[in-house]
């Protein structure tokens, strides 16, 4: 008897593809981030994903997406003005 997969087994497409969209990923950098290939995710996007993917796509809702240089650059701003308000504040 073969082994059918029912809607428990499948996330769907269209939950799939909400959240690489709001995660605001292509699909490459989408794949990336899940170690899969780009045609898995256009697979996933057309079929669904295997329900034991859940977790790891879940996750991908609380990672910070944004690699851009501008972020970085952000966040060393914010860490030299931290340093110096410290330094301000001790010699003060």
């Amino acid at each position: 008897m073969p082994v059918t997969s029912t809607s428990a087994d499948v996330l769907s497409p269209d939950t799939i593809k909400r959240l690489r969209e709001k995660c605001g990923l292509s699909i490459a950098q989408f794949a990336k981030r899940m170690a899969v290939s780009e045609a898995t995710i256009l697979q996933w996007e057309e079929d669904g994903a295997p329900a034991n993917y859940r977790d790891a796509l879940i996750a991908q809702l609380s990672y910070d997406h944004d690699d851009s240089p501008v972020s970085f650059t952000s966040w060393v701003l914010l860490f030299v003005a931290a340093l110096l308000f410290l330094g301000w504040y001790i010699l003060g």
